[in-house]
């Protein structure tokens, strides 16, 4: 379905939709892996907020798992958010609420939640080129949040012991630890995304705990492709495929 230039999309999760604008910035699989790697972390009845949240897919994917779960979902960017907005519309959803805010302003009062969730931008200033394509530049690089920003602001916004879950570049794995201890969020999970066996993992998936113990596990890898180039049976099974 076309509406202008959003795209109505099937989630394929229970009738949920989501509407997207094809010539800004789509949700990807990396947004899908932390909506499944937290969905199995987080308990319905918590309350629960995103950060970074785009178009909301994963406060959308989130509900689809744990219905009737309490989430907010703050956004930057205003065409994102309103494209959020119009998603929660159409599947008539009261659990979502969106706040259109750069994460670094939001009140010292807002704060106590029991999980978090972040899919942030992924590139430093200056570690690549520029987006010229509307929408992507915010959502890609640091221009607006830096990763030390993303984890001290999520600290303070957690109730202690609250949980942190991150998808991020596998190569900055050292850097997100770091910030992550020296904002009181302890590592106690990571799974190294790889594109297919055999490759370099480019992303990773963390879970944090605030004021946690130090222990850290690192779980097996997760593999998107096999060998032939299709899904594996994880991937799929995340997707919610029969395998």
């Amino acid at each position: 379905m076309d509406n202008g230039n959003i795209r109505i999309d099937d989630l394929q999760r229970g009738g949920l939709v989501i509407c997207q604008d094809p010539s800004s910035f789509c949700f990807g699989v990396d947004a899908v892996l932390l909506a499944d790697f937290a969905a199995s972390r987080i308990n319905w009845n918590e309350r629960t907020i995103d950060l970074c949240s785009g178009n909301g897919i994963i406060p959308l994917l989130l509900t689809a798992r744990l219905d009737g779960l309490d989430i907010t979902s703050i956004e930057i960017d205003e065409a994102a958010c309103d494209l959020a907005k119009r998603s929660i519309s159409i599947n008539k959803l009261e659990n979502i609420k969106v706040i259109c805010q750069d994460i670094r302003k939001l009140p010292p009062s807002f704060t106590g939640f029991d999980a978090l969730t972040a899919n942030p931008p992924y590139i430093p200033l200056g570690g690549g080129l520029p987006s010229q394509k509307a929408g992507f530049e915010r959502a890609k690089h640091e221009v607006s949040l830096t990763l030390a920003e993303l984890i001290t602001t999520a600290s303070r916004l957690l109730k202690n012991k609250g949980r942190f879950f991150l998808v991020h570049r596998s190569h900055r794995v050292g850097e997100i630890f770091n910030e992550m201890q020296r904002s009181s969020l302890a590592p106690k999970q990571a799974v190294f995304v790889y594109p297919k066996p055999g490759s370099k993992s480019n992303l990773v998936l963390v879970y944090g705990i605030k004021n946690g113990g130090e222990w850290c596990d690192i779980l097996p890898p997760l593999y998107i492709y096999n060998e032939d180039g299709n899904y594996t049976k994880e991937v799929l099974s995340i997707y919610g495929q029969d395998v």
